[in-house]
């Protein structure tokens, strides 16, 4: 019969182990086609239909201060990364994951702790004195990795934090570029309306001189006068909108509003060629992306650890310490010490550990689809931008010919209108047409860095 008995239980554990064995080779298996899943090779499409556009390196793979080359950017962005308060929340964040990685570390180790009491009483004109103190060591066997998996999921998480921080790092530069090109732009535009403005009252005054010789007449006066006032009020809306994008620029630094130290919008140069590197591996530069893979293996550790839970927990234990005796009549003490071991085995609690498991293994796919949702925004984000800075390149070039076309136009018009052979309506619509192209390339050199800032960004770039 004990023979028996024997042989039951070798084949109920060896039935547990080989379960055991098969579910966890079936976890792992969905665990690696989570990490990789499959996607077309050309998730991000464009770079096959641009000229512009090579696979042998990759823009994100390099420094912002390399492709932002202005010292006044480069000053503003330090301050930003070291004032602001959304990276500031961000490394609070990284500091509690550490202390709880430091924690899940210490898990492995023993527990010691030391517990001293001690009492007197008196019964009868006897004076009792009972003291002891036990030093107590316990330490749980992770035989199933219970809580070497713990560990392994914190550290993945701490992985994952790092990755936010440079989400953020990478948006915060986005932001400031984006802010600070665009207050480059409306200096241009504001320097071309001053130098409009200058011009076209040299016009109302030689229509003055015009009218006085009996050649024009007060309409149009009047009308090169309104035009002269409008371009004055354009003048004051730029001025106005710098001071507010200098504000917004001030808010990410943590700042109180001020004038921002800055270059020409001239200064800056757009890459002869842009590279996307192999669309794949280009887009594993990005923190989502990698955020995202962190979290499936965040969850493959948790399905580890809750499939461990269901299995018997060793706890080894013992105590050592001083005692006086239970009647208090040994003085000063004995030495006292005992040892023991629990096997703790899970045989009924409600199905909650079944179902963590399965919860776990669910929460593991759904990250799964998650990773495969955030790449094909990310092919999707580098798509666009790069459609962005094909269009506003090649549109530049026929923008760049209207507005010397508009110039030569209007200085011919100017011209004749000065030997008295055009109206005045011909130099004011000339003056009027030469305005708004040049406004309208300046507006879209800042589209065209703009697009680059973006293309960068969702190519990982902002490290």
């Amino acid at each position: 019969m004990k023979k028996l008995y024997n042989l039951v239980f070798v084949v109920m554990v060896s039935a547990v182990l080989l379960t055991s064995c098969s579910a966890m080779k079936e976890v792992e298996r969905d665990y690696q086609n989570a990490r990789n899943p499959q996607l077309p090779s050309d998730i991000i499409g464009a770079e096959k239909l641009l000229t512009g556009v090579n696979t042998s390196s990759n823009l994100g793979d390099v420094s912002w201060r390399v492709l932002f080359n202005d010292p006044c950017f480069h000053a503003i962005v330090d301050s930003a990364l070291a004032n602001n308060l959304d990276m500031e929340i961000c490394r609070k964040r990284i500091q509690e994951v550490e202390l709880s990685l430091s924690v899940a570390r210490k898990a492995l180790f023993p527990t010691v702790t030391i517990s001293p009491n001690g009492s007197v009483s008196n019964f009868n004109s006897r004076t009792t004195k009972l003291y002891d103190m036990p030093l107590t060591v316990q330490w749980q066997a992770d035989i199933f990795g219970s809580l070497k998996n713990a560990k392994k999921s914190q550290k993945v998480l701490l992985e994952k934090s790092q990755d936010v921080i440079q989400t953020v790092q990478c948006q915060l530069i986005s932001n400031l570029a984006s802010l600070y090109y665009q207050l480059l732009m409306l200096d241009k535009q504001d320097a071309i309306m001053v130098q409009t403005e200058i011009l076209w009252a040299k016009s109302v005054e030689t229509q003055k001189a015009l009218m006085q010789a009996g050649v024009t007449n007060r309409a149009a006066v009047d009308r090169m006068s309104a035009s002269y006032y409008s371009i004055k009020a354009q003048i004051i809306d730029t001025k106005k909108e710098i001071v507010v994008l200098e504000n917004a620029i001030c808010k990410l630094l943590g700042e109180a509003p001020h004038h921002i130290t800055r270059g020409s919008f001239d200064d800056f140069t757009m890459p002869s060629q842009i590279g996307v590197g192999i669309p794949m591996q280009a887009l594993q530069n990005r923190p989502d992306v990698r955020a995202a893979q962190k979290t499936i293996e965040s969850a493959f550790y948790n399905t580890k650890m809750a499939f461990a839970d269901m299995f018997p927990k060793l706890t080894l234990g013992g105590s050592i310490g001083w005692s006086n005796g239970s009647d208090g009549s040994v003085n000063p003490g004995l030495l006292l010490s005992n040892a023991l071991a629990s096997l703790t085995a899970p045989l009924f609690a409600q199905g909650k550990l079944s179902a963590n498991f399965k919860l776990s293994k669910i929460e593991m796919d759904i990250a799964h689809k998650e990773l495969v949702q955030t790449i094909i925004n990310a092919g999707n984000d580098v798509n666009n931008a790069l459609i962005e800075c094909e269009a506003s390149k090649e549109k530049g070039v026929f923008l760049k010919k209207e507005s010397e076309s508009l110039k030569a136009a209007y200085d011919a018009t100017e011209e004749l209108m000065n030997r008295g052979k055009a109206t005045y309506l011909e130099v004011l619509t000339a003056q009027e047409s030469l305005l708004s192209a040049q406004l309208t390339e300046v507006t879209n050199d800042y589209a065209k860095i703009n697009a680059l800032i973006n293309l960068y960004i969702a190519l990982g770039g902002g490290r």
